[in-house]
Protein backbone atom coordinates (compact mmCIF):
# COMPACT_ATOMS: atom_id res chain seq x y z
CA UNK A 1 0.00 0.00 0.00
CA UNK A 2 1.72 3.28 -0.88
CA UNK A 3 0.18 6.67 0.17
CA UNK A 4 2.23 8.60 -2.20
CA UNK A 5 1.38 11.88 -3.76
CA UNK A 6 2.84 14.63 -5.49
CA UNK A 7 3.05 16.42 -1.67
CA UNK A 8 5.07 13.83 -0.73
CA UNK A 9 8.64 14.54 0.93
CA UNK A 10 11.12 11.75 1.50
CA UNK A 11 12.18 12.27 5.08
CA UNK A 12 15.01 9.98 5.29
CA UNK A 13 16.79 6.64 3.79
CA UNK A 14 18.42 4.35 5.21
CA UNK A 15 20.02 0.68 3.85
CA UNK A 16 21.37 -1.31 6.77
CA UNK A 17 21.85 -5.05 6.08
CA UNK A 18 20.54 -5.78 3.19
CA UNK A 19 16.91 -3.81 3.70
CA UNK A 20 15.66 0.06 2.88
CA UNK A 21 13.88 1.88 5.21
CA UNK A 22 12.18 5.22 3.98
CA UNK A 23 10.25 7.62 5.91
CA UNK A 24 7.58 9.77 4.35
CA UNK A 25 5.49 12.57 5.25
CA UNK A 26 3.00 14.27 3.15
CA UNK A 27 2.04 17.96 4.46
CA UNK A 28 -1.26 18.72 5.35
CA UNK A 29 -1.06 22.59 5.31
CA UNK A 30 -4.71 23.11 7.05
CA UNK A 31 -5.55 24.22 10.65
CA UNK A 32 -8.04 22.92 12.78
CA UNK A 33 -10.89 25.63 13.80
CA UNK A 34 -9.46 26.11 17.11
CA UNK A 35 -6.20 27.64 15.47
CA UNK A 36 -3.88 24.31 15.85
CA UNK A 37 -2.18 22.76 12.87
CA UNK A 38 -3.75 19.31 11.65
CA UNK A 39 -1.02 16.54 11.62
CA UNK A 40 0.45 15.55 8.50
CA UNK A 41 0.61 11.70 7.30
CA UNK A 42 3.59 10.15 7.78
CA UNK A 43 4.78 6.62 7.36
CA UNK A 44 7.83 4.22 6.30
CA UNK A 45 8.36 1.58 3.89
CA UNK A 46 10.94 -1.08 4.31
CA UNK A 47 12.14 -2.81 1.16
CA UNK A 48 14.13 -5.94 0.97
CA UNK A 49 15.08 -8.50 -1.88
CA UNK A 50 12.64 -11.59 -2.86
CA UNK A 51 13.71 -13.50 -5.52
CA UNK A 52 16.30 -11.14 -6.77
CA UNK A 53 14.15 -7.87 -6.91
CA UNK A 54 13.52 -5.37 -4.42
CA UNK A 55 10.46 -5.92 -3.06
CA UNK A 56 7.91 -3.78 -0.72
CA UNK A 57 8.12 -6.05 2.65
CA UNK A 58 5.73 -3.50 4.58
CA UNK A 59 4.08 -0.36 5.09
CA UNK A 60 3.96 0.89 8.70
CA UNK A 61 1.81 4.57 9.83
CA UNK A 62 3.51 6.79 11.71
CA UNK A 63 2.48 9.61 14.14
CA UNK A 64 2.91 13.69 13.46
CA UNK A 65 2.50 15.89 15.98
CA UNK A 66 2.86 19.49 15.19
CA UNK A 67 5.02 22.19 17.15
CA UNK A 68 2.89 24.65 18.95
CA UNK A 69 3.32 27.58 21.27
CA UNK A 70 3.90 25.98 24.95
CA UNK A 71 1.71 28.16 27.21
CA UNK A 72 3.27 30.63 29.53
CA UNK A 73 3.52 28.70 33.62
CA UNK A 74 4.57 30.09 36.56
CA UNK A 75 5.82 27.89 39.26
CA UNK A 76 7.74 28.18 42.54
CA UNK A 77 9.68 25.45 44.56
CA UNK A 78 8.37 23.39 47.41
CA UNK A 79 8.71 24.80 50.70
CA UNK A 80 10.05 23.12 53.79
Amino acid sequence: MSYRSNKTQVISFYFVDGIIEVVFREPNNEIYDIGRPIPDKVWKEIYGVVDGKITLLKTINGRHEPSHPVKEKITFPEES
